[in-house]
């Protein structure tokens, strides 16, 4: 029962380290996401990341252009079984990770970083990943908490990705949110693409999935209360 719940609440089933993440980049141009789903060790909570998020901000900034890596903490509001947080890695291209992901393996520096933040932290669970394909961008989510919400779609047979980007583009106006289109590193059976709306959290957020129905399908797979998709709180990672 709980490898069923877990593949219902993960995506891709894609159960891999980085270092089987071939160098070919279908978008060079386009953001790439790393998302890691971690477990906490006995007697550790999110209190004692403090430590290792100065750290890898510390090391990043002398490695990395502030466009280049950012870090989210993602605390599901649902109950999964598998995973305390998710830890996401937003590189601005697919090349911006290869050289994190080196780092990571072969850097003394980043080499210890990783053995202090596993002592408190196991994130070798699934990691995913994707490209980011369409961002519309428009509120400014930079200080604080936000609310995150991830969908996961089909496309219906007549449609595809340029129709759903070019319904975002004209109707963007009434939207309270920015949207992200992720699409997988590799190709399932399960979704298409991953809807990623990020937004102030509000007492009654209304998913944008409820409008793209005649685009696609989304959360088929989930179960019924998760027909909205699946809310985080999400955190940008940085120094003060």
């Amino acid at each position: 029962m709980k490898s069923k719940f877990k593949i219902l609440l993960l995506t891709t089933i894609f159960i891999s380290c980085s270092g089987n993440i071939q160098f070919v980049d279908k978008f060079p141009d386009r953001p790439y996401l790393e998302i890691n789903f971690c477990q906490y060790e006995e007697t550790f909570s999110v209190t004692d990341l403090t430590i290792s998020v100065k750290e890898i901000n510390r090391l990043n900034s002398k490695n990395f252009n502030k466009d280049e890596i950012n870090i989210f903490y993602l605390d599901p509001k649902f109950n999964p079984n598998e995973y305390d947080f998710a830890w996401l890695n937003l590189f601005s291209s697919k090349s911006d990770f290869i050289r994190f992901d080196n780092l990571l393996q072969n850097n003394k520096k980043y080499k210890n970083w990783g053995k202090t933040f596993k002592k408190v932290s196991n994130c070798n669970i699934d990691k995913q990943y994707f490209y980011k394909l369409y961002n519309n961008n428009f509120l400014d989510l930079e200080g604080g908490k936000v609310l995150k919400n991830y969908s996961f779609c089909k496309y219906l047979p007549s449609s595809d990705l340029n129709k759903i980007v070019d319904f975002f583009n004209k109707n963007y106006e009434g939207y309270t949110s920015n949207i992200s289109i992720l699409i997988p590193e590799i190709i399932n059976t399960q979704f298409d693409f991953v809807l990623e709306e990020s937004s102030i959290e509000i007492e009654e957020y209304i998913s944008i999935v409820s409008q793209i129905g005649f685009v696609a399908d989304c959360n088929l797979d989930l179960p019924e209360k998760y027909n909205d998709g699946l809310y985080y709180d999400g955190y940008l990672l940085k120094n003060n």
